[in-house]
């Protein structure tokens, strides 16, 4: 048999073996679910049932690929299935149970695979600014296909992995809106949108954008960014982070401190710098603060030595803080030269002034830029061994000059009262203008009297003159043109130091004093018609000028009677018979012209004899003297003088005139008395006299008693004195005189402007005759016009010093105490006006108010 038979053989015999064998049920697989949709990453169980067989064991697959892989999925033994991390293409898979029984036998389910939900967790940033930005997506389910929108407009993002997306955009429309990402199909899902924020542009706002501020201060700046997250900055000066030692420096927060010196600026340029915040966000943006820089504010801590010599030229070390290049220093209004300077000290040099009440300020000054003067130093001014403190030198001079001046005090003091005397004895008199012949303007003169007056050097001999014509007084109101009154006042002040009763014999022949009192062209009686000699200037000589209406002791009291009353000096048969001795004088005769027995009018030289119109009888003057029959009108004039320097009454009653008109309206008998017995002691000298007036211990004393108010023409020239104020040729001071009753040689009448026995209070006080209640208010207002440098472009009144003082309330006022008021100033006066001066801060109301008040007070306008 063949092969071929053979194995034909053998498959029958087994199909016949089959065929004998018992029948069994077919193996079957099934899968649930069949089919399924899901995202990737996703996980699903899927379920195999077989039957049929004897092992229920099913291996998994999926597309064919036992327990599948990453590209289309794995699937564990238990039928677990995880979707891949990406949707393969295609994307849906199968996923078969086969039987491990029998591997013909399967079942299988569909996938369907779909891209993942994309959810958004954070935007970074999620603000930002028009123009160009970045922003970082975080979240999950992204794919490269991923769609990025912001609001509905779709941008270009980069794909770094399932939880992030990056996108870079410009965009100029700020508004706030949201971010969503899209996926696709399969699945196509959009995510959760975020707030996003588009804001306008970053800025940065710098405060303050402008300053002016001094070496050594600091500054601290303010800044405020707007639409940024980053609200912080960095600072820069002149383009130099923080700045440095040249331009200054400026912290992390804003503070900015200069540099120790200006820094370098163009010629005629004032020192900036420019600080620079920038936005730390958004370095492009920035603002700036343009800082004008100023020179140090001085501040002086200490000088040496602590007190000064007035008037000397003197070196002294300041310690101060704030020096520059270009510090001056003033002492006073005074410059100094600064030796050399360092930023701790100075050492400076000057010639020191005469200061005020004592004192002077010391006193630094920087340069512009910001020019600016420190605090003062009040500073002593001592003279070298004085002679007399600067009280006594005050009050001196209060009585004895037109008021104490600084540089007056501190003269007497080094020269002794003595010495200045002396010198006052020989000074050269202080002219008076030439008088315009026939012109009726005296203001000339009366303007040269005030500034004599303000700064002649013979101030001992101006105020006796002045004196002197309130006692010997002619008027302007009858003889007020300045070729009458001016070579009168001449005369009063070259005999003011003389003989009285040769000063009566000039006044007597003066044809200004012939002129007010009518003693010129006065002729003998002419019984014919009934006329008699005048006996006006016969009778003021007695009464005004020499003896006066009563008897008096040698203290200035009257003798009484044996009843108590006064004692009459004189009669009115002995006026007529000093009236007849005084006939036959008429007017010098004018140069060029004929003497006459009537002359017209001129006033240079003394009047002149007549002898025809002189009254020859004879006469009986005071205590029975008599002239004889026949004398000449010279003889008879010198027989009239020489019987007053024998009546005792003269030393007394002038006596008391001048020590009224230089100290004070109500002396002590005593006082009276001292005075008296030199004036007779000297027969007459009037330079004795003065000297006994003006050093007797009474003249000193300091006693409510004693006051003497300031009669207006002395409180004018005192205040400005004490002031030390300049004055012009052009002044109008006699205008502030005249406001308070007292026009400058216009005495209502031969009784002067106040009577010598007026009283106020129960206190003989003759100025007080004039002080009615307009005076006392014009006063007042004189004063304070004064303290105000308010008198004029004429009067200029220097309150530097006084506002420089004002700093320290106290010191000031002591300043005006001692200047004027030497030092009398009561405890509660200064009480009351500090409490004024403290209530003021401006320094030049305080200055100003100081000096009101002290000169309004009446313890100034009363001199004690």
């Amino acid at each position: 048999m063949s092969s071929t038979q053979r194995l034909r053989c053998a498959f029958t015999a087994a199909l016949f073996a089959l065929s004998l064998a018992p029948v069994q049920a077919a193996v079957t697989v099934s899968v649930s679910p069949s089919s399924h949709t899901m995202r990737v990453n996703a996980t699903k169980t899927f379920y195999a049932s077989v039957s049929g067989a004897t092992n229920k064991s099913v291996t998994w697959l999926v597309n064919g690929i036992a327990g599948g892989n990453a590209t289309v999925g794995t699937v564990s033994t238990t039928g677990l299935y995880t979707a891949p991390a990406v949707v393969p293409s295609p994307n849906v898979v199968t996923v078969r149970a086969r039987s491990v029984e029998n591997t013909a036998v399967f079942a299988q389910a569909s996938v369907t695979l779909q891209h993942p939900e994309p959810t958004i967790t954070s935007l970074t940033p999620y603000l930002v600014n028009v123009g160009t930005f970045s922003v970082v997506i975080a979240g999950r389910g992204f794919i490269p296909r991923s769609v990025v929108k912001i609001g509905d407009v779709a941008v270009t993002a980069t794909y770094v992995s399932d939880t992030e997306l990056r996108f870079t955009r410009t965009d100029s429309t700020a508004r706030e809106t949201a971010i969503t990402v899209s996926n696709p199909d399969p699945g196509a899902d959009v995510s959760n949108g975020k707030y996003f924020k588009i804001m306008p542009p970053v800025t940065v706002s710098l405060y303050p954008s402008t300053y002016t501020m001094r070496i050594g201060a600091t500054k601290q700046l303010t800044y405020s960014v707007g639409n940024a997250v980053d609200k912080t900055v960095t600072f820069s000066v002149n383009g130099i982070a923080g700045g440095n030692a040249t331009y200054g420096t400026i912290t992390a927060d804003g503070l900015y401190t200069p540099p120790a010196v200006l820094p370098p600026a163009a010629s005629g340029a004032v020192p900036q710098v420019t600080i620079a915040a920038t936005s730390k966000q958004n370095p492009a943006i920035k603002d700036t603060s343009v800082f004008t820089l100023q020179n140090p504010l001085p501040v002086i801590t200490k000088m040496t030595p602590g007190a000064l010599l007035p008037d000397a030229q003197q070196t002294f070390r300041i310690e101060m803080t704030g020096y520059v290049s270009g510090t001056s220093v003033y002492v006073g209004s005074t410059k100094a030269t600064v030796l050399f300077g360092t930023p701790t000290y100075v050492m400076a040099a000057a010639k020191t002034p005469y200061g005020l009440g004592g004192v002077t300020t010391v006193t630094v000054r920087n340069p512009d830029p910001g020019a600016a003067t420190s605090n003062a130093i009040v500073v002593p001014l001592r003279p070298s061994n004085p002679q007399i403190t600067p009280e006594v030198a005050a009050r001196f001079l209060q009585r004895a000059s037109w008021g104490p001046s600084p540089q007056s005090i501190v003269q007497l003091q080094q020269k002794g009262i003595t010495t200045w005397l002396n010198e006052q004895r020989t000074a050269a008199i202080s002219p008076l203008p030439e008088p315009v012949v026939d012109s009726s303007s005296i203001t000339p003169a009366q303007r040269a009297f005030y500034l004599n007056a303000m700064t002649g050097p013979d101030q001992l001999r101006q105020r006796m003159a002045f004196a002197l014509s309130q006692i010997l007084v002619v008027s302007g109101v009858k003889t007020g043109s300045s070729h009458q009154l001016v070579p009168y006042m001449r005369m009063l002040n070259q005999h003011a130091f003389g003989n009285y009763f040769t000063l009566l014999r000039e006044v007597t022949l003066s044809p200004t004093m012939g002129r007010f009192l009518d003693m010129v062209n006065n002729v003998k009686a002419n019984p014919a018609k009934g006329l008699e000699p005048n006996e006006n200037y016969g009778r003021e000589l007695l009464q005004l000028f020499a003896v006066g209406l009563n008897l008096l002791n040698m203290d200035g009291t009257n003798k009484l009677d044996s009843t108590g009353k006064p004692i009459p000096a004189y009669t009115e048969e002995n006026v007529k018979h000093f009236a007849r001795a005084l006939t036959g004088w008429t007017y010098p005769t004018k140069p060029g012209a004929t003497p006459r027995a009537i002359n017209p009018a001129y006033y240079v030289g003394p009047m002149i004899a007549v002898d025809e119109n002189h009254d020859k009888t004879q006469k009986t003057l005071l205590n029975g003297a008599i002239i004889p029959a026949g004398r000449t009108a010279p003889e008879e004039l010198d027989a009239v003088i020489d019987n007053l320097r024998q009546h005792p009454n003269v030393p007394p009653f002038v006596a008391l005139r001048l020590i009224q008109r230089l100290v004070m309206g109500q002396p002590s008998p005593a006082y009276v008395q001292r005075v008296a017995t030199r004036f007779q002691q000297t027969g007459g000298d009037l330079w004795e006299t003065t000297k006994a007036i003006v050093t007797d211990p009474e003249a000193d004393a300091v006693a409510v008693s004693q006051g003497k108010l300031r009669e207006p023409i002395l409180l004018v020239l005192s205040f400005l004195r004490a002031l030390d104020a300049e004055v012009t040729a052009e002044h109008g001071l006699n205008g502030y005189a005249n406001n308070m009753g007292q026009s400058l040689w216009f005495a209502p009448s031969v009784f002067n402007y106040f009577s010598p026995f007026f009283r106020a209070n129960g206190v003989v006080a003759p100025e007080y005759q004039i002080n009615t209640p307009s005076v006392a208010l014009n006063r007042v207002n004189f004063i304070y016009r004064a303290s105000r440098n308010s008198l004029g472009s004429t009067v200029s009144i220097d309150l530097e010093e006084l506002e420089r003082l004002a700093a320290d309330p106290a010191a000031l006022l002591e300043a005006l105490n001692q200047a004027l008021m030497h030092g009398a100033m009561s405890p509660a006066m200064k009480t009351s006006i500090l409490t004024a001066l403290n209530a003021a801060t401006d320094m030049r109301t305080r200055a100003r108010n100081a000096a009101y008040l002290v000169g309004s007070s009446s313890q100034y306008q009363v001199e004690p």
